[in-house]
């Protein structure tokens, strides 16, 4: 999909990303963009990407937890959603409020260390 590819070259140029970043962030999306293409029955084109629902996003998610997929790794793949949903604001003046206000799983929290003798 050249959204896709667009979304890749702008994280390798643009915000100068580290290969391995930019491979993690690929990979999150052509396995979101693909779920939609099944979802949706049609192929997500930018337009269509700015009408989605946060419960398409949500099913996507729930079909990756049942994968197996950790709390960490589902923050991850919502993070980079919500960055290509900030990129498609910048570039084709397209919002979507539902996407941007999805919040991930929650993390615990880590206990403080104490004392570092």
């Amino acid at each position: 999909m050249e959204t896709l590819a667009a979304f890749t070259a702008y994280l390798t140029d643009e915000r100068r990303m580290a290969d391995k970043t930019v491979e993690a962030y690929q990979s999150d999306l052509a396995g979101f963009l693909g779920f939609l293409n099944t979802h949706l029955g049609e192929a997500p084109t930018p337009h269509r990407l700015g009408k989605l629902k946060a419960r398409d996003v949500r099913s996507f998610l729930a079909q990756r937890r049942r994968d197996g997929l950790s709390d960490a790794s589902i923050a991850r793949l919502l993070s980079s959603i919500k960055a290509l949903y900030r990129w498609l604001g910048r570039t084709h003046d397209i919002e979507n409020a539902e996407i941007a206000y999805l919040q991930g799983p929650k993390r615990p929290q880590r206990l403080a260390r104490e004392g570092f003798d």
